[in-house]
């Protein structure tokens, strides 16, 4: 027996596709009940039921006394049968046209879910730092934030199973997944849905081996080849790396990328480790590399949590940056970070890979046809003369 669907169904989907497409944004407000009915050729009853179904959906948003206006777009731009003219008042249409956000506190109000672990764990102060910038922008945009873990208190990926029955039992409008575990989230979610989430913006630090769309990542790659390429413009050609290596850090991805930017330099010289995020084990690479047949002029150091056991181990040896050795290491200097590197730097703010995302995510659900991109955050030189070899005193 065939099963035909409602004339409400198919004109859910109708108006879906039609609010896919601009110019339609959120906050528009719809024709009344009575003028869409006649305009769409359906009944009062048909009509009513349609823009409940689109309520429920979270698509529109009702106000009594007011009438129906757009709360999200509803997906990717697909062709449409229906104009925009034939559904929303002249005045909505208007390049100038004021929206009525903020005059919908609660209906308007989007749901974002953020699926990470680091948003219950203040002691990893650079990502609790992202965490409350990200949690700042959606509410200071007028939307809600909510936590949800994709970890456990170990740090292992949750069962796809639990994460699908979260997602299915609360499904929001919008999601933010941060590394490493965008293709652990996709999966989850399309066990819950049966689809590809839309609505998803992934953040992503360099190491990572995985690769999602849209995904806004800091760019460590890149500042490697950028840091090598200064050691060697002031003339030093022994350089060595120092990186990590852990269960969601690619030591040998980090290692191709150090060999690349070397290669890249016409420099022959090879020296690198990649260890635990362990001061220590930091301390003893680089004591490891100076003891080697051919110690290094300078280093480059892939990880800021390793420069306490880098300044040991110099101390150790009597040897001053930019005098003995020349050093370039990444650092972060979002709000909460307690690491304040002395040395040239390439800088990257986590804090802005989270505005970022919720942009990108925000213009999404609220404007119809947005097409959502990728972006590569670059690390910024803050420059302390450890980049180069001085003869005379490092801080001249």
């Amino acid at each position: 027996m065939t099963r035909t669907t409602s004339p409400s169904a198919r004109l859910v989907q109708r108006l879906k596709a039609a609010f896919s497409n601009p110019p339609v944004k959120a906050g528009m407000r719809l024709n009344p009940e009575r003028e869409l009915a006649r305009t769409l050729d359906v009944s009062p009853k048909c009509i009513n039921r349609t823009l409940r179904l689109l309520t429920e959906e979270g698509i529109l948003s009702k106000r009594h006394g007011s009438g129906n206006y757009i709360r999200r777009i509803p997906g990717e731009c697909v062709p449409a049968d229906l104009k925009a003219e034939q559904l929303f008042p002249a005045s909505e249409l208007e390049e100038d046209a004021a929206p009525h956000l903020a005059s919908l506190p609660e209906q308007q109000r989007l749901t974002i879910q953020l699926w990470s672990g680091f948003h219950r764990n203040p002691g990893r102060n650079e990502n609790y730092s992202l965490y409350r910038k990200i949690r700042s922008r959606i509410e200071l945009a007028g939307h809600t934030l909510e936590t949800c873990d994709i970890i456990d208190e170990h740090w292992e990926p949750l069962p796809l199973e639990q994460i699908a029955a979260s997602l299915k039992a609360h499904p929001a409008d919008g999601y933010l997944i941060t590394s490493p575990l965008g293709g652990h989230f996709i999966s989850a979610y399309r066990m819950a849905f049966g689809t590809e989430p839309t609505a998803a913006v992934y953040l992503s630090s360099w190491g990572d081996e995985e690769f999602n769309e849209p995904e806004i990542r800091l760019d460590g790659q890149e500042a490697v080849v950028r840091g090598i390429r200064e050691f060697a413009r002031h003339g030093l050609r022994k350089i060595a790396f120092l990186g990590i290596e852990t269960t969601y850090h690619s030591g040998c991805a980090d290692r191709q990328v150090y060999e690349f930017a070397m290669a890249r330099a016409r420099l022959d010289y090879r020296l690198s480790r990649h260890i635990q995020v362990q001061s220590e084990a930091a301390r003893r690479a680089v004591c490891d590399m100076l003891d080697s047949p051919e110690p290094p002029e300078a280093l480059f150091i892939g990880e800021d949590l390793l420069i306490e056991g880098v300044r040991r181990a110099l101390a150790e040896r009597g040897l001053i940056p930019g005098r003995d050795l020349a050093i370039i290491t990444i650092s972060h200097s979002e709000e909460s970070s307690e690491i304040h590197p002395e040395w040239t730097s390439l800088d990257f703010n986590r804090d802005l890979t989270g505005v970022t995302a919720v942009n990108e995510l925000l213009a999404r659900l609220r404007t119809a046809g947005h097409e959502m991109r990728s972006a590569a955050m670059l690390g910024k030189w803050c420059f302390r003369n450890t980049h180069f070899i001085c003869k005379g005193d490092a801080n001249e």
